[in-house]
C-alpha cells in the first residue's frame, strides 16, 4: 500500500488483527488513532468514508490504581528506619504521599517548622506535616 486511496473495508476490517498479542490499552490506542486518520482521510476524499465506521476502539481502559499500604505497614516501615535521617525521610514520605525525589531533594530552608516545601514535575507546592513527621524532621534537623 502506498496511498491513502489504496485504503478499502477489507484492509480497514483486515487491521483489527494485526494488533494481536499487544496489550489492550494499546490495541485500543492505535485503533483510535487509526479511525481519527480514516476519517480525516474520507473528508478529504482520499478513502472511502465507510473504512473509518468499521474500526471500533472498544472502551477505553482504565489503569489500574496503585497499591496503598495499611497502617501497619507504615508502622514496620518506619520502625525499620536505622537513623534519624531515614526515620525523618519515612515520616515525611508516608504522612505527606510525596515523591521520593521531592523529598530527598528538599533542604532544610524548605521546612518551617509546619510545612514542606516540595519541588518535582508538578510544581512547587507546600504540604503540612503531621505532628509526628514534624517531631521526627525536627529530631533529624
Amino acid at each position: 500500500m502506498t496511498h491513502c486511496s489504496e485504503i478499502d473495508p477489507s484492509v480497514t476490517a483486515a487491521f483489527p488483527a494485526s494488533l494481536t498479542g499487544l496489550a489492550t490499552a494499546t490495541r485500543h490506542h492505535r485503533l483510535a488513532v487509526v479511525k481519527a486518520f480514516l476519517r480525516w482521510a474520507a473528508q478529504a476524499g482520499w478513502c472511502d468514508s465507510t473504512c473509518a465506521a468499521l474500526v471500533t476502539p472498544g472502551r477505553r481502559v482504565r489503569r489500574a490504581t496503585a497499591p496503598t499500604w495499611s497502617e501497619d505497614d507504615c508502622r514496620k516501615l518506619l520502625s525499620s528506619a536505622e537513623t534519624w535521617r531515614d526515620r525523618a525521610l519515612l515520616w515525611a514520605l508516608t504522612s505527606t504521599g510525596a515523591r521520593i525525589g521531592e523529598v530527598v531533594h528538599a533542604t532544610v530552608g524548605d521546612f518551617d517548622g509546619q510545612t514542606l516545601r516540595l519541588s518535582g514535575k508538578t510544581g512547587t507546592r507546600s504540604v503540612p506535616l503531621s505532628p509526628d513527621a514534624r517531631d521526627a524532621v525536627n529530631w533529624y534537623l
